[in-house]
């Protein structure tokens, strides 16, 4: 949501596509973190109450990965998949 109050109100900063890109990444890299963080919670606490929350972290993080791919090819890459090729091949 911060993202979205910043667009609509010109604040993205001197980089707009990074903040667009990055916030996302983020975000799906937290959620990820959290949903496989869920199994050794249980198993140190006991609390198995927990794992009912794994699946939707999992989803969220997919929804911001999403985002930030989207978000990516969009405004970094304007949608030239050779591009996306060539990076992709150059960071692996």
């Amino acid at each position: 949501m911060d993202l979205v109050f910043k667009a609509i109100n010109n604040k993205l900063g001197p980089d707009p596509a990074t903040t667009l890109t990055h916030g996302p990444g983020e975000w799906a890299l937290i959620f990820l973190l959290l949903s496989l963080a869920v199994t050794p919670v249980r198993q140190l606490t006991g609390i198995n109450k927990v794992i009912r929350f794994r699946r939707m972290l999992g989803l969220f993080a997919l929804f911001y990965a999403s985002l930030h791919l989207i978000a990516y090819l969009a405004f970094m890459l304007a949608w030239q998949w050779e591009t996306l090729l060539e990076d992709l091949y150059k960071r692996s």
